[in-house]
Formats: C-alpha cells, structure tokens, sequence
C-alpha cells in the first residue's frame, strides 16, 4: 500500500524519511535517509537514521549483502561521530555473518528467532550486544505470531520473547512495543511461566 501515500514537498529529508519508512516504502526511505547522512547539518540526528537504515534491512527487506554494502559506504563517504562509526562497522560484520547463513524460513523459524534473540542480547568482550541479530529474531518471531504459526502453547513465550527482544532495543522504535508485548502476554497468559517471569523481573 505504498504508492497510496504522497510526500508532502515541504518535508525536509529527515522528516521524508521518516514518513517514507512509516508508511512502509523503504527504498524511498533509504535514499531520503543516506541524503540527510551527507548533510552535517543532521549530525545530531545520525544516530537515528543509521538505526531506521538498520531496521529497513534487517526487518523490512531482509537484505544483508546489501545492507552491509550500504553501510561500508557510509563509513567510506560520511562523517559520522566515533560512536556512531564503531556501531555501524559492528553492524557491518553482523550483516556479512547473515549473509552467509544458509538457513531458509521453516517451521522451526519460532525456535530460530529464540536463539537470535538470546544470542544478541548477550553483550560481546566490547559490552555492545548484536543489533542484527535481535532485529533478525523480532522479525522471525513475528512472522511467525502473523501467520498464526505458533502453536497455542507456545504463544506465551512468543509475546515475551518479543517484549524482551524489543526491551533491548530502545534506540530502535519509538513505539513502546516491549510494554505491550509484556502485558500482553501476561493478560493472555496469566498464570504462565513466561507472564511470571515478567513478574519477578519487574518487582
């Protein structure tokens, strides 16, 4: 349903990109996103579209080749501050990691999206967790809840494996999504080992 929403012209790039990925048209959004990423005027908001950039390839498009290749670019031709550049060239090999994953979509991906999100919510020597690898295991995960794939017993632990996954990942939405994947489950699933272990977490 892309095309069905214009630009308004008056927007500048930031708040086209903004826009553009709201109303799920990616590739437009990229192109707005990597202008603002040459402008320094932005510099303030890099941070932002570095990670709306990340979220476009690992959840939306699910191109990693691509996405590590756009990213080296971006360390090649824009100034970005210290922080910024150590995450992106972080993000760099997560996504070369994936791309030479040959595992394909199956009715083991609840259990795939499990172990990514487990896996990237550990933090490395360096103390920084693999974004891609919790943004990889959200989108399997809900995938698999939209397709009505995950079984009835299982259905607790999808609701908080994905408020846990997007509990790390506060930088990356603005949407409130861990709390409303935490209650829902516990409101589905009260009296479940999944809704008490919220429970103990938040006392």
């Amino acid at each position: 349903y892309s095309n069905q929403y214009a630009v308004d012209p008056s927007l500048d790039p930031l708040d086209k990109g903004r826009f553009l990925l709201a109303t799920r048209q990616f590739n437009d959004a990229k192109q707005s996103f990597l202008a603002v990423l040459q402008d320094p005027d932005y510099t303030f908001n890099y941070d932002e579209v570095l990670r709306s950039l990340l979220v476009i390839t690992t959840r939306n498009q699910q191109t990693p080749a691509e996405g590590a290749e756009m990213f080296e670019k971006i360390l090649a031709s824009a100034k970005l501050p210290e922080e910024d550049a150590h995450l992106v060239s972080l993000w760099v090999k997560e996504l070369r990691a994936w791309s030479k994953d040959q595992q394909r979509s199956g009715p083991d991906d609840l259990a795939r999206g499990e172990k990514l999100i487990v896996s990237g919510a550990s933090t490395g020597i360096d103390f920084y967790q693999n974004d891609v690898a919790l943004l990889r295991g959200t989108a399997l995960v809900q995938q698999q809840l939209d397709q009505g794939a995950v079984p009835a017993e299982k259905r607790a632990h999808a609701l908080y494996l994905l408020g846990f996954a997007y509990m790390q990942l506060p930088l990356f939405f603005a949407e409130s999504w861990a709390e409303m994947y935490l209650e829902q489950c516990i409101s589905e699933f009260p009296g479940s080992k999944d809704a008490k272990q919220i429970g103990r977490a938040h006392v």
